[in-house]
C-alpha cells in the first residue's frame, strides 16, 4: 500500500537459487518523493491524526502463530519428515497475504486442499522424536530450510538414576516442583511455534498429532522402534551408548594430559626454579663424601701403609 509499484518475487528453489540479483538490486522501483504523495501514505497519517491509529499487520495481514505440545508420545520419524516437505511455500504466503487486504470470503485464495502449512514462514522449538529417544532436538525452520539438531545433553530420563550427580538431582527436583515432570516420560516432551500467514491453526494442529506416533506403535517401545529407518539420525541417538561413562572418563584422561602438556610448555615460575635448585644440590650432596669421612679414609690408608713398612723392615 506505502509502494505499489513493489514487486513480490516468489522463489520456487532453495536458497533462492531461481532469484536474480538485478531484480532485487537498483530496480528503480521506489521513489520516496512519489511515495509520500501516495494515497496510502496520506491515509496512515490520516489515520494518526484522527487518533485511529495504524492498523496492526497481524490484524491487516493475518499474521499469527500456532504452538503445539505433547508429553504423552513422541514424533514418528518417517512422518515427521513427511510434514517438514510441506514447508516453505513462498507463493501460498504471497497470495494468502493478498488475500488479506480483501474481503474476508477470498482469504482462503491460494489454499490447496494439501497445503495445510500454506503460510508458513518461520518455525523453532524443542522436539521428541522416537528415533532421538534419549535426546531432545532442536528444531529451526526458515522457509525452505529445515535444521534438526539433538542437542548434547541428554534427557534426564535416559540417564540411570544410580548415575544422577548433585546437579542432576537438583534439576530433578526443579522439574517437579514446576510440574515439568511427566510420571512416565520424565522431562521429555515437544513444544513448538509456528509462525506465518492465515494459518489453518485446526489442520495444523491435526497433522502433527497425525505425526505422532500411535498407541500400537507406542507401546512397542525402544526395542521395536530400532527397527524403523530413521531419515534423520541413522539412529544414532536412540539410546545412550553402553560406554559413555567410559568415554567420558577417557575424554577427562585425555584432558588431563592436555593440561600436563599446556604446562609443560609453559615457562618455569621463580619458585620451581628454586625448588628444582635446592633438589639438584641436595642429590649432589648426598652424593659427595663428608670431610669426616675422607678424613678418616685417609687416616687408615696412612696407618695401613706405616705397618706394611715395619714389617718390611722386621723380615730385612
Amino acid at each position: 500500500r506505502l509502494n505499489p509499484k513493489a514487486r513480490v518475487i516468489v522463489p520456487n528453489q532453495s536458497k533462492f537459487a531461481d532469484v536474480k540479483v538485478g531484480d532485487l538490486v537498483c530496480t528503480g522501483l521506489f521513489d520516496m518523493e512519489e511515495a509520500q504523495l501516495s494515497a496510502g501514505w496520506k491515509l496512515e497519517l490520516q489515520k494518526e491524526a484522527e487518533g485511529v491509529g495504524h492498523t496492526p499487520e497481524t490484524e491487516e495481514y493475518g499474521v499469527g502463530s500456532v504452538v503445539f505440545r505433547s508429553r504423552e508420545r513422541p514424533f514418528h520419524a518417517g512422518r515427521l519428515q513427511a510434514i517438514l516437505q510441506g514447508f516453505g511455500n513462498y507463493k501460498s504466503c504471497a497470495e494468502l497475504s493478498a488475500a488479506g487486504a480483501g474481503p474476508a470470503q477470498d482469504k482462503d485464495k491460494g489454499r490447496d486442499n494439501d497445503g495445510v502449512f500454506d503460510g508458513l514462514v518461520r518455525a523453532k522449538g524443542t522436539l521428541w522424536i522416537a528415533s532421538a529417544h534419549a535426546y531432545p532436538v532442536d528444531f529451526h525452520a526458515a522457509g525452505r530450510y529445515v535444521e534438526l539438531n539433538p542437542y548434547e545433553m541428554p534427557y534426564l530420563a535416559a540417564v540411570p538414576t544410580e548415575e544422577w550427580n548433585e546437579e542432576d538431582e537438583e534439576r530433578y527436583n526443579d522439574l517437579v516442583c514446576s510440574g515439568e515432570w511427566h510420571d512416565i516420560n520424565g522431562d521429555r516432551s515437544s513444544v513448538a511455534v509456528f509462525i506465518g500467514v492465515h494459518l489453518d491453526k485446526g489442520r495444523m494442529n491435526k497433522a502433527l498429532e497425525d505425526a505422532l506416533l500411535t498407541d500400537a506403535e507406542l507401546a512397542g517401545g525402544v526395542e521395536a522402534w530400532k527397527q524403523w529407518e530413521d531419515p534423520f539420525f541413522g539412529g544414532e541417538y536412540l539410546e545412550l551408548a553402553a560406554d559413555n561413562q567410559g568415554e567420558e572418563e577417557e575424554e577427562e584422561e585425555e584432558e588431563d594430559e592436555e593440561e600436563k602438556d599446556e604446562e609443560a610448555k609453559q615457562p618455569p615460575t621463580k619458585a620451581a626454579v628454586e625448588k628444582e635448585v635446592r633438589k639438584k644440590r641436595k642429590a649432589e650432596t648426598a652424593a659427595k663424601p663428608s670431610a669426616k669421612a675422607s678424613n678418616q679414609e685417609s687416616g687408615k690408608r696412612a696407618r695401613a701403609t706405616s705397618k706394611e713398612g715395619r714389617k718390611k723392615t722386621k723380615r730385612s
